[in-house]
C-alpha cells in the first residue's frame, strides 16, 4: 500500500470535471484506490459521486492511497493532476 498527499491548488477545488479525471485514472487501475481530504473519511476513487461529496476545496490537503499491482503508478498519476490544478488554469485562459 502507498499513500501520498497533495495540496489542492485549483481555485475551484475538486469539482465534477476533476472528479471525472480522477475516476478515469482510478478506473483504469488494477489497484483499489481511495482519496481523503481529512485523513479519516476515505472515499472510493472510482466513484465520481463519492469524490464530489468529499467537497475538497482550494487549499485542502488530499491524500491518495492505493493497494495493488499498479499502486505506485496510479497514486503518482492522481497526485500529478492534483498538483497541476487539473490543467484548468491553462484551459480557462484560452
Amino acid at each position: 500500500m502507498i499513500v501520498k498527499t497533495a495540496k489542492v491548488i485549483n481555485e475551484y477545488g475538486i469539482h465534477m470535471r476533476p472528479c471525472n479525471m480522477i475516476v478515469d485514472i482510478a478506473g483504469d487501475a488494477k489497484s483499489d484506490v481511495s482519496l481523503s481530504k481529512d485523513g479519516e473519511n476515505w472515499v472510493d476513487a472510482k466513484s465520481i459521486m463519492l469524490l464530489a461529496l468529499m467537497a475538497a476545496t482550494a487549499g485542502d490537503e488530499v491524500s491518495v492511497t492505493a493497494h495493488g499491482v499498479d499502486e505506485e503508478e496510479v497514486v503518482d498519476a492522481i497526485i500529478d493532476i492534483i498538483e497541476k490544478g487539473f490543467s484548468e488554469e491553462m484551459e480557462l485562459k484560452k
